[in-house]
């Protein structure tokens, strides 16, 4: 969309600070699996229908770019979950025109992230970054909302945790706790944390008129 006729909002970056014993390894693992990645944000939506819509294309492990559809067709929405070197990004196309851009990056304690920690290394550097135990892992998220400025006044984009975050450092908690990952995201849906709003357009219920932020 040219910029003449959308608008973006920001939400402030935040990040959260993670149990010691979850390493850089253990979170990229978990950004970099779509299908798990998926299951965590849309714990509600059943695996087979994130990853084998007719609309879906088929997910390989390793993908760097998977392509969903999420939500009944009358109020679906169209995801892209695209691996970056130091996490994820996900990018909802919802109804209205709204876009969401959600990017979590894994930093360290002191700041830096994982790209700039292993530039032109090795993932036996990234393993050697994780098992030193010199700096403490951080989530990353970076949220942006685009859409046609006629929409925009009935978006809103809060300066607070959303559900997306909310379920990864649930299961990042479980998993820092000696939790199997598989357990901790089965551990989602049974908790209820699936996101519907009333009213909601998108598809994991965080941006509506007046009544929901945006994710």
């Amino acid at each position: 969309m040219a910029s003449f006729f959308s608008a973006t909002k920001t939400a402030k970056p935040q990040s959260y600070p993670l149990a010691r014993n979850v390493t850089l390894r253990t979170v990229l693992t978990i950004l970099h699996d779509h299908a798990l990645l998926a299951r965590i944000f849309w714990p509600g939506e059943p695996a087979s229908a994130l990853l084998h819509d007719e609309n879906t294309s088929p997910y390989h492990e390793g993908d760097t770019s998977t392509s969903l559809t999420i939500g009944p067709p009358s109020t679906s929405s169209k995801v892209l979950l695209t691996t970056l070197r130091d996490g994820a990004k996900c990018t909802e196309e919802l109804p209205l025109g709204i876009t969401i851009t959600v990017t979590y990056t894994v930093t360290t304690r002191d700041g830096d992230d994982a790209e700039e920690k292993s530039t032109n290394s090795t993932d036996d550097t990234l393993t050697g970054i994780a098992k030193s135990g010199l700096d403490r892992v951080s989530l990353r998220e970076e949220r942006t909302v685009a859409a046609f400025r006629p929409v925009m006044p009935l978006v809103k984009c809060k300066d607070e945790v959303t559900v997306k975050t909310r379920n990864l450092l649930r299961v990042m908690e479980a998993v820092g706790k000696g939790e199997d990952v598989e357990v901790a995201v089965e551990g989602l849906g049974e908790g209820g944390l699936g996101g519907a709003c009333d009213g909601a357009s998108s598809a994991d219920g965080d941006v509506g008129a007046e009544k929901c932020k945006a994710e």
